[in-house]
């Protein structure tokens, strides 16, 4: 599991281990909406997000338990924005019997906008298809629920 904020790496991160590790699945809600619906704003209009985004949610949800009832391993590069959500996972993951390992990627806000900014420049893709305007990345930064005491493995970006 890697944690949710914008521009901090956690796709760049899930991406890197299923290199290393190719065996294993790299689940992401960004790509399952992208090969499903396509990319927001070009293939699908923004207001049909939260329901594709559910959609993906679900898929995500499914694959893992599949792959955790074959005792496979898995990536989750999706969000992890309130410790509610990081439990549910962690707790679903431990009832099938597998082992976790909540990654925290601890990037200050003028990194993070300094990242989505330059990712939008280089063009839309399924990781980067949602158009951030500052005052959302601002609004996330201050939801965010940091993890603290939960096992997490903190990696300071900069």
């Amino acid at each position: 599991m890697s944690n949710y904020r914008l521009g901090a790496g956690k796709s760049t991160l899930a991406k890197a281990i299923i290199a290393a590790y190719p065996a294993w699945t790299r689940l992401s809600i960004d790509t399952i909406l992208a090969e499903r619906r396509g990319i927001w704003g070009v293939d699908y209009p923004p207001e049909l997000y939260e329901t594709y985004q559910d959609e993906a949610e679900k898929v995500l949800n499914a694959s893992l338990d599949e792959l955790l009832r074959q005792g496979k391993n898995a990536v989750l590069d999706r969000s992890f924005y309130a410790r509610e959500d990081r439990e549910e996972i962690k707790g679903r993951i431990e009832a099938a019997g597998g082992r976790w390992c909540l990654v925290y990627l601890k990037a200050d806000r003028d990194l993070l906008w300094r990242r989505i900014r330059e990712r939008r420049e280089k063009g839309i893709n399924a990781d980067s298809a949602l158009d951030i305007k500052e005052e959302l990345l601002d609004s996330y930064v201050e939801g965010f629920e940091a993890p603290q005491g939960e096992g997490e493995i903190v990696v300071d970006v900069e």
